[in-house]
């Protein structure tokens, strides 16, 4: 066998393919993150150190107590990366801030890394390799390894949820979606889901789960957790950037009025699809629409949005779906969002894909696993 034969035979070979597109796909992002690729303890898990530093000490939300442990553990503080996060995470990230700053980044780092395998292990697609392929080129979610971000286990949580749906588990799938009450601002479109489609036995696991986690809040924080943590979440310092946020927020450039305009229009739309659609495909319609009426959102956040993405790209019977869809698994679909003066387009594109599930695939619509 020449040479040549060997080497179309390898090409043939699906598995090498997806391993050459990942590789690909991973190349480019680091060329696109470049500046950026070395260690600096100054990232976003500066921000959750001290949350599991803190748990249970009553100072969770003081700006001066997360300072003091910032400067304890790399030297220095950053005013701008305070815990913001709901005290039950706090108490999840407990073990970790056992450990000296560093090695704890490192295994914060190996636990996203498991949870994008678990994404791409459990997200109930036609093809593993396709999801594998998404997460390797998705800028986003690159971005979030290199910034210390936790939207890895987003991904992970929500493939497990949308497989246990699959396969008629909607307590249990609610419960695992539950946890993603860390962000819970993305998921703020979820309760038309359940709404709609009289997803009963999802809503209790919901509630279920989220019972557990706010009696776990009150533990890691005392009785007087929420307005703390309403006031930290809303401090200036934390919601910088509004420039590039990829959101109503930042389309209608902080103007509390034209946004909620538009988080009710968005509202009504995803109400409309999850009418018309089936549930994947529903599913994908709130995570685009939450990703929109956010309030506080930047793009390693948008990682959020592929399951969308395949689910628009394995679903969708329109080309210009498929290609839109395409477009935004790769960098093409973010990258202008950092150039100067062109993030308008960026958002525009996001608003564009989110308005795109109004147009439904033409398969009927299936009943919900637990009607």
């Amino acid at each position: 066998m020449n040479w040549r034969v060997a080497a179309k035979l390898a090409w043939s070979s699906r598995n090498l393919r997806c391993g050459l597109l990942c590789f690909a796909g991973l190349a480019v992002n680091a060329v696109l993150y470049l500046p950026f690729l070395h260690y600096t303890p100054d990232t976003d898990f500066l921000g959750l150190y001290p949350g599991g530093k803190l748990c249970g000490t009553g100072h969770l939300y003081d700006t001066l107590h997360v300072l003091a442990v910032q400067r304890d553990a790399i030297g220095h503080n950053n005013s701008q990366r305070l815990f913001i996060r709901p005290p039950f995470y706090a108490a999840i990230l407990w073990p970790l801030a056992q450990l000296p700053y560093q090695q704890a980044f490192e295994a914060f780092q190996m636990l996203m890394l498991a949870a994008v395998a678990a994404f791409v292990w459990f997200f109930p697609a036609a093809d593993r390799r396709a999801a594998a392929v998404a997460c390797c080129w998705s800028m986003p979610l690159f971005g979030s390894f290199v910034f210390g971000q936790d939207l890895a286990l987003l991904l992970g949580l929500t493939a497990v949820s949308l497989m246990l749906l699959k396969i008629n588990r909607p307590i249990q799938a609610g419960a695992a979606l539950s946890l993603c009450a860390i962000k819970p601002h993305l998921f703020l479109l979820l309760p038309l889901l359940v709404l709609e489609r009289r997803m009963w036995r999802f809503g209790a696991g919901l509630l279920a789960g989220g019972s557990v986690l706010i009696a776990l809040s009150f533990l890691a924080a005392g009785p007087k957790w929420l307005p703390a943590f309403w006031g930290a979440a809303t401090l200036p310092q934390t919601n910088r950037g509004l420039a590039a946020m990829p959101n109503l927020n930042g389309l209608v450039n902080g103007r509390l009025p034209w946004e909620i305009a538009g988080a009710l229009i968005v509202c009504a739309l995803v109400w409309y699809v999850i009418r018309r659609s089936n549930l994947a495909w529903s599913f994908g319609a709130v995570l685009a629409g939450g990703i929109l009426i956010s309030h506080h959102t930047y793009i390693a956040d948008c990682a959020i949005l592929l399951p969308a993405l395949l689910i628009m790209q394995e679903q969708a019977d329109r080309n210009w779906q498929r290609l839109l869809a395409l477009f935004l698994i790769t960098p093409l679909g973010f990258v202008w969002v950092y150039l100067a003066g062109a993030g308008l387009l960026g958002r525009l594109a996001l608003v564009f894909f989110a308005l795109s599930f109004l147009a439904v695939p033409q398969s009927p619509k299936e009943q919900a696993p637990d009607a």
